[in-house]
């Protein structure tokens, strides 16, 4: 597996994962300041002994706090329809879009959102009734000859959705040492480069993008210079659990950007020169609120993640492969540094079950945090007897320590050793009967 990891992260995508986080020295972050996050600071309501839940996740919010320790950089992640457009920073160098798709998987059987919103079991259908985003929609070009007059420029935000009852969402990638494929993006093999739409998408919502809807830039050397716009859609999609796996009731989406106007090769779709303002024909251009988590990779992984970012550089657009396992589309997760996309995602459901049949509940480790001098304690319920492997793995997914145990039906209790642990966060992870559980354990120093 981590040679596995080592061919994605060297072989496949090294020569342009840095890229893709434009971390050019003058690029423009987001503004930091906290009125803008106010927009998404949404209630959640409902519980995990409640029948109906109606609530907001977010999955870059939930990794944030639970898993990186809130160390995720965010920034905005511009998108291009065009592989011949150009960047064109202040200092006159330029660069190539490498961005074309931002998307998300949603998986609510995922136990980063445990403790803050509620966590569905794999037997539970649910609505997704509306998504959130921040939105920067820059407008370098208002009216643009067509036939002889001068028209508005009419740019189009295209946005779909996949389910996995259609078989709109694909598993393949990094595997974690359970051997579970933990990275999805939408059905490659129905993907058009020409188009970019998917044929596998249950659902698309085409946005025009007018003069009226451009956010303001006053870029002047500052770091906080884009303003966004909050995008919240109904969506309406009903995603049905329709097997017992691990892959059972995950939803998708993706967000692309149509440019009116053609971009002609050499054109600059944003430039921010100081020394030419305006070189070639310059375009309008759609980004997003993304973020990175600085050393952090895809093996951060408990037992029930496939939520991961979706993103297609420029050398995927037209149906590239990398490495045998990316066409098209690239999780997020698989770069040396995970990619997430800030965006809200609110879901439904009626008779609301999070006990798996046969399955582990009520999880917990104690004391929390622990230290090297100190053996924890894993705590779970199961309704069924029989054999349990216990591992604690790092944020990275690496296995720090393994034990086979057995457990009862009903209330168990199993010591686990830390003298080999170092300060950090962990995940005691419980695998009994074909069913999973983790939680989160703090070695302090």
């Amino acid at each position: 597996m981590k040679k596995l990891l080592s061919i994605l992260a060297v072989a496949a995508i090294a020569n342009i994962a840095s890229a893709q986080y434009l971390q050019h020295p003058t690029t423009p972050h987001l503004n930091s300041d906290p009125a803008s996050d106010a927009v998404l600071d949404k209630n959640k309501s409902g519980s995990a002994d409640a029948l109906d839940i109606s609530e907001w996740y977010n999955h870059a919010r939930a990794f944030d706090q639970i898993i990186a320790g809130s160390t995720v950089a965010y920034s905005v992640r511009f998108l291009s329809y065009d592989t011949n457009a150009y960047w064109t920073f202040h200092d006159d160098t330029r660069a190539h879009v490498f961005t074309h798709v931002m998307g998300q998987t949603f998986d609510p059987k995922d136990d980063t959102y445990d403790g803050i919103s509620t966590v569905l079991s794999s037997h539970t259908d649910y609505m997704v009734d509306s998504i959130q985003f921040l939105r920067y929609y820059v407008r370098n070009l208002d009216s643009t000859m067509v036939g002889g007059s001068m028209v508005e420029v009419v740019d189009t935000m295209v946005i779909q959705f996949f389910t996995t009852p259609n078989n709109g969402i694909r598993f393949s990638g990094l595997q974690l040492q359970t051997g579970q494929n933990l990275l999805a993006t939408p059905n490659r093999d129905n993907f058009s480069p020409t188009t970019m739409i998917n044929s596998s998408n249950v659902k698309t919502l085409k946005i025009p993008l007018r003069s009226e809807d451009g956010d303001s830039v006053n870029y002047a050397g500052s770091q906080t210079s884009f303003f966004s716009t909050p995008v919240e859609l109904p969506v309406g999609i009903q995603v049905n659990a329709t097997s017992t796996s691990e892959v059972a009731n995950v939803f998708a989406y993706t967000v692309h950007f149509k440019q009116m106007v053609p971009v002609k090769l050499g054109d600059t779709i944003f430039s921010i020169s100081q020394a030419n303002p305006n070189p070639g024909q310059p375009n309008n251009v759609l980004g997003v609120r993304t973020g990175r988590a600085p050393g952090v990779t895809q093996e951060n992984s408990t037992n029930q993640k496939i939520n991961n970012s979706i993103v297609m550089p420029t050398d995927l657009r037209w149906g590239a492969t990398n490495s045998g396992n990316w066409k098209s589309y690239i999780a997020g997760n698989a770069y040396n540094e995970a990619l997430l996309w800030d965006n809200w995602i609110k879901i439904s459901s009626t008779n609301v079950s999070t006990d798996k049949i046969n399955g582990l509940g009520e999880m917990k480790v104690y004391p929390n945090p622990s230290n090297s001098n100190t053996d924890a304690n894993v705590t779970f319920a199961s309704t069924k007897a029989g054999s349990a492997v216990i591992t604690i793995t790092d944020i990275n997914g690496r296995v720090a320590s393994s034990l086979n145990a057995e457990v009862t039906t009903g209330n168990n209790s199993i010591v686990v050793p830390t003298a080999n642990l170092t300060a950090g966060i962990y995940f005691v992870n419980v695998a009994a009967n074909g069913a999973k559980a983790s939680t989160k354990l703090m070695i302090a120093k």
